[in-house]
């Protein structure tokens, strides 16, 4: 860990805009139509099955445009126009997805809060930054949470809707970097443990101490009548009240839950699929389909794909896993194709897995039994960020700038 400690301290690097918001330079447009939840693997599942990228490029190569933004390890989030982009220590950017231009800059920061609440937004000794959590978005507004404790609302044309702070001490050694979450109506936030607040007013739901997480962001499942927000540990919360729905077994770090149907995969040291359904009295029952152990320290989360599981480890293994009966398929180290570590998350880019490293490159594979790379493109600076693929185009961040890859 020390060493990820280390890596991560190299994110913590301010832009140079970051003590003040930019002007407009042209009116945002109002969002022409809502679209799905985007945020944190896109809408959580890290599947990009329409995607069709090209498969190599370079500073040199199918850059379609390149803005200076800021250093972060949040990853940029789509709407049906803009990108959304959180930078170091609290810019949040919306650029024309098309053009790259910046549209606006706001800054989030402790003056932001009534005066009575700007000692309450602290700041603990970390090299994790204030800015790791991704934003989400529900097509009109955009949310984010910082590290201090910071939690607010713009929208799209950057006008702040509300703004909130929560002043719970700091438990763990590497900050926070649990992504907010929209689902069944409510944002789900994590400041040391979930707490629900109405997305248009920012007001608190409820607030579940017990709920504790420390940097995975939930994941969501849906079963008959219940929506259920699922945590790394294993606890499944009913949406609606916080209260406390079934106890599966978990016991996750950093990666965050898959979940595939009616089946929660925790991809991780600990390795388990665990099925979660209703019986005929109508309440919640669990199901531990199987459970294994992977080798080494995983930050990335993993992918399931057409029956396989992929996960790459801190140190450079790479494994895939059968998500029927956890048989492992493959373990393999991939560090002299793509040095380690990798950070950001694996996800499915068309046809291809992919994923990038600390270091600034990013890996298209083919999806199979055997690690199999098409390409291997870098990008000057370092990112531990997830890329995120939409038709035919790719957006990444390397260093502090955020880049749109296509075809020229």
């Amino acid at each position: 860990m020390k060493k990820y400690a280390m890596l991560l301290l190299a994110a913590v690097l301010s832009a140079s805009c970051a003590g003040q918001n930019k002007s407009v330079i042209s009116p945002a447009p109002e969002a022409k139509k809502p679209l799905a939840v985007y945020g944190f693997r896109g809408d959580g599942t890290g599947m990009n099955t329409g995607a069709a990228p090209v498969t190599e490029w370079s500073e040199k190569k199918n850059v379609l445009w390149k803005t200076k933004i800021g250093n972060s390890y949040s990853s940029p989030v789509l709407s049906e126009d803009f990108v959304f982009a959180l930078s170091e220590p609290g810019i949040l950017s919306c650029t024309d997805k098309k053009t790259g231009k910046i549209l606006w800059e706001r800054t989030t920061s402790p003056s932001d809060l009534p005066k009575e609440d700007m000692e309450k937004a602290k700041t603990y000794p970390s090299s994790c930054g204030l800015t790791t959590p991704t934003p989400v978005t529900d097509g009109t507004n955009v949310y984010l949470n910082l590290a201090n404790g910071i939690v607010t609302c713009f929208d799209y044309s950057g006008s702040r809707k509300w703004i909130r702070v929560f002043d719970y001490e700091q438990q763990n050694e590497y900050g926070r970097s649990s992504s907010p979450v929209l689902f069944a109506g409510k944002l789900l936030v994590t400041i040391d443990h979930i707490i629900a607040l109405d997305p248009g007013t920012g007001k608190t739901l409820w607030d579940n101490i017990d709920a504790r997480n420390d940097y995975a962001t939930p994941a969501r499942l849906t079963v008959g009548k219940y929506d259920l927000a699922v945590l790394p540990d294993g606890t499944l919360l009913n949406i609606a009240d916080g209260t406390v729905a079934l106890k599966v077994t978990g016991s996750l770090n950093y990666p965050s839950p898959l979940v595939l149907g009616d089946t929660i995969y925790f991809v991780g040291s600990r390795l388990s699929a665990v099925k979660v359904f209703i019986d005929e009295k109508g309440a919640l029952k669990q199901e531990l389909l199987w459970a294994d152990g992977i080798e080494g320290e995983l930050c990335s989360t993993g992918l399931i794909y057409n029956g396989l599981i992929y996960a790459a480890s801190n140190d450079g293994g790479f494994f895939v896993y059968d998500a029927k009966n956890g048989t492992k398929i493959n373990q393999e180290f991939i560090g002299e194709k793509i040095n380690s570590p990798i950070y950001g998350g694996i996800v499915l880019a068309g046809k291809y897995i992919a994923f990038s490293n600390e270091a600034g490159k990013t890996c298209l594979a083919n999806p199979g039994k055997k690690f199999d790379p098409v390409s291997v493109n870098e990008l000057e600076g370092s990112s531990g960020s997830t890329p995120v693929f939409e038709g035919d185009k790719v957006y990444l961040r390397a260093g502090s700038y955020l880049y749109c890859i296509g075809a020229k």
